[in-house]
């Protein structure tokens, strides 16, 4: 915003005429800076390699950022789903405008003005903070683990501030202050109110984005801030500009995302400005309540990575009520919710509220959460369940197992001269060995992902050769498809024998399917 105040960006030019590398034109619309600030860019989530060790493994934003285009999955401007990469191209782009890194344009023209002492942007931290810092932690075995200081790489933007509560008070201050704070500006009057101006939102009737913050409005009052994550720290920034209040909490342990994101806030609401509970309107309900009904997925996700597979234990059901109510249920988010108008829903016992999109007579599309502007839900159908998939998974390797199992039996036999009936069945070794490699897979899989967090952001060698498995396996299975059809036209084995080939063959074929909707296969890395 400091930079199109002097001219030097605009907010709705193509990004691509500020960057040194280009973002690919999937759709016709370019993405713009609002688009970013909105975070309907469009952009996939993709957390690979956000982490780095240690500061020598922090790589300069402009190559990092080249490297990591995530895919362009929605048009911009339909959907916001939060992008730490969108985040880091803003920042990235002030870097190119400013001719200054990211760290030192935020403390020369933010810190420093607003005096902000014990805050940085820098990694690792200037040596006059490091003894001020505050560890994260971790708690298990009956006590609070010491966690290292967090390196971001590539994405300094997204999330590289450490900053005292005290401090940040300063920077609230000046937001509530018209983009100044004791005479010391970082804004002018008319940037700071376009900042916190609505410029997106899913519905009319639900918070949205303004721009870089996002609205929080609830218990009748207009509110804007931005939360933010990393593994061991948790925080909320909310402005509550009618009331001339700002409010930041953060925790330095991995479990304080349960109460940062809304909790705290809500307590804090509830007890000093009072929501009314919601007044159920009947008219309709019965008839939105079919509507909406059904499976949701959240749009903040991976679609054409592996990581894709990561949507599927966070699905969401949607369930009517006699009431005319909706019931909303998974491990994350969850309760009853009255219907007040078209569509429209609040929870029971409290102020959050819950819209549904949909066409004409048609059932929703998408669904929006008022507490989380920063994404969508979408509608998922069998094809995306597990209910199609878990099958699919458990029944083939069973298959592959009993498959592995009988061309041992059948090698044993074969070498005592003892064959078993239908031993001329031609064609037997390309099921044994795709099976072996899916099972390799699946097996490789299994262990890796005990440590899912660590598979995600930094996926090490051998999940990727695990990837090349199912590869290779349908190469066989392929080869196994046009032996099935032999087998029939020449009468190859007995009838059962050729049956028994062709579920082996049927199921490899379903299992590589499965693979591939979820991104599982080499070639989505």
């Amino acid at each position: 915003m400091q930079m199109v105040e002097a001219g030097k960006l605009d907010l709705d030019t193509d990004v691509n005429r500020y960057l040194d590398f280009k973002i690919p034109a999937t759709y016709s619309q370019p993405i713009t800076l609002r688009h970013l600030l909105t975070h309907s860019a469009g952009f996939e989530d993709d957390a690979t390699e956000l982490w780095a060790p240690d500061s020598a493994h922090v790589a300069p934003d402009g190559e990092w950022l080249a490297k990591h285009i995530p895919g362009r999955v929605k048009p911009p401007g339909a959907f916001s789903a939060y992008s730490n990469y969108g985040a880091a191209l803003a920042g990235y782009i002030v870097e190119r405008a400013s001719g200054l890194d990211w760290a030192t344009y935020v403390q020369k023209r933010i810190l420093d003005t607003l005096g902000m002492k014990y805050a940085s942007a820098m990694q690792p931290l200037p040596v006059s903070l490091r003894g001020e810092m505050s560890k994260g932690y971790h708690y298990a075995n009956g006590t609070f683990e010491e966690k290292p200081f967090e390196f971001i790489t590539g994405e300094a933007a997204a999330g590289t501030m450490s900053v005292s509560g005290a401090e940040m008070a300063k920077f609230m201050l000046a937001h509530l202050g018209g983009g100044a704070m004791d005479g010391r500006r970082i804004l002018s009057v008319a940037s700071d109110a376009t900042m916190h101006a609505r410029a997106f939102g899913h519905d009319d009737r639900l918070p949205g984005f303004a721009l870089g913050f996002y609205e929080q409005s609830s218990n009748g009052l207009r509110i804007i801030g931005h939360g933010g994550d990393t593994d061991w720290f948790h925080s909320n920034l909310s402005l509550i500009p009618s009331e001339n209040i700002g409010l930041f909490v953060s925790y330095n342990t991995d479990s304080g995302g349960e109460l940062s994101f809304g909790p705290f806030l809500h307590a804090f609401l509830d007890h000093y400005y009072p929501a009314s509970l919601p007044v159920a309107d009947t008219t309709g309900a019965h008839a939105d309540g079919a509507r909406v009904a059904g499976s949701y997925w959240f749009n903040r996700q991976s679609y054409t990575t592996f990581q894709h597979v990561g949507g599927l234990p966070g699905k969401l059901e949607v369930t009517p009520r006699s009431d005319g109510s909706v019931v909303i249920g998974n491990d994350a988010v969850g309760g009853r919710f009255v219907h007040i108008g078209p569509l429209l829903y609040q929870e029971e016992t409290g102020g959050q509220l819950l819209a549904f999109r949909a066409t004409g007579s048609e059932p929703a599309s998408n669904g929006f959460f008022g507490d989380m502007p920063i994404m969508a839900l979408e509608r998922t159908g069998l094809r995306e369940s597990a209910t199609l998939h878990l099958p699919i998974l458990v029944l083939a390797v069973l298959c592959f197992l009993g498959t592995l199992y009988g061309g041992v039996k059948r090698g044993w036999r074969r070498r005592h001269r003892t064959p078993l009936p239908g031993d001329d069945l031609i064609g037997r070794m390309p099921v044994v060995w795709s099976s072996l490699l899916f099972v390799v897979f699946v097996a490789t899989l299994a262990i890796l992902a005990t440590n899912g967090e660590e598979l995600v952001m930094r996926p090490p060698l051998l999940f990727k050769v695990a990837l090349a498995l199912p590869v290779m396996g349908s190469v066989f299975t392929a080869g196994a498809v046009v032996l099935a059809a032999q087998q029939w036209s020449i009468r190859s084995g007995t009838v059962w024998a050729r049956l028994r080939y062709d579920v082996v063959v049927l199921l490899s074929v379903a299992f590589l399917w499965s693979l591939n909707e979820w991104k599982l296969l080499g070639w989505h890395l």
